[in-house]
């Protein structure tokens, strides 16, 4: 048995237990499920950029949100958050494009 044929499995099962699949045939089914997790993987990219900016914003909202007055506290406590939530986006954008080059970044 070659090593593709070993390595072609789905749910744990070799293809080829139960019939006799030709080795490039399992071959496109790796490649298949790479390109796959590719496209999930790009999008979760985005996603994490998405929800480091709402975060952000959502400490930003939180400073002006009801008009009252807050203590100086909570004010430095929501800016120091929102600027964490900055940089962290910050941070991931610029390693998903050093991994990814053709990475679209979050305008």
């Amino acid at each position: 048995m070659s090593r593709a044929r070993k390595h072609c499995v789905t749910g744990g099962r070799k293809f080829s237990q139960f019939l006799d699949i030709p080795d490039w045939l399992c071959m496109k089914a790796l490649r298949d499920r790479w390109e796959e997790e590719l496209i999930l993987v790009e999008h979760e990219m985005g996603w994490t950029l998405e929800f480091f900016l709402f975060k952000a914003s959502m400490w930003l909202t939180r400073l002006t949100s009801n008009g009252d007055a807050l203590p100086e506290g909570h004010k430095c406590y929501a800016i120091r958050q929102a600027h964490m939530y900055q940089e962290l986006a910050k941070h991931a954008q610029a390693s998903f494009i050093k991994t990814n080059p053709t990475f679209q970044p979050i305008s």
